[in-house]
């Protein structure tokens, strides 16, 4: 009787560890938001966790245009005007350019650039950020902007 109980303990166990880290938080987050789903004031607008203060994270930006190859011939680069919000409401902002030399698909009529933007970050206030990304308005029109999104990765430290 005592062994059938430590072997209903021991696969219980194994139940409860199975169970658990099937919960973790993923390793990356994907999050896009067409034209349509802008702020008032023209920003893709992401939330961003960074609340694990044993991880770091990397982010990149996802550009998707519906534009076609003539058109997009002329596409050199496109600046943006990235501003994080931290969790306390301070303020950073930088500009940064995507280039043509990061498409990474294409097909006749539609285009995605990806591009890494930071690698390994350990943000000076853990918590919810917030990310705004500016375009330029243009890029609306001349290369049919369709949309932005982001790809945040968490890395574990060496300090578990």
């Amino acid at each position: 009787k005592t062994s059938r109980m430590s072997r209903f303990l021991a696969i219980l166990e194994l139940l409860v560890l199975v169970t658990l880290s099937a919960c973790s938080r993923p390793a990356s987050e994907e999050i896009f938001i067409p034209v349509s789903g802008r702020d008032d004031f023209g920003r893709f607008a992401f939330a961003v966790d960074m609340s694990d203060s044993t991880s770091l994270y990397s982010v990149s930006l996802l550009t998707s245009f519906a534009c076609r190859d003539r058109r997009f011939s002329s596409f050199r680069s496109m600046p943006l005007c990235i501003v994080w919000e931290s969790p306390d409401g301070k303020l950073y902002e930088e500009n940064v350019e995507i280039g043509r030399d990061e498409v990474r698909e294409a097909s006749y009529d539609k285009k995605i650039i990806y591009s890494p933007y930071r690698s390994h970050l350990k943000p000076v206030e853990y918590g919810i950020w917030n990310m705004y990304v500016k375009t330029p308005e243009d890029s609306l029109t001349k290369y049919k902007l369709y949309g932005m999104g982001i790809r945040v990765r968490r890395e574990e430290t060496e300090e578990r």
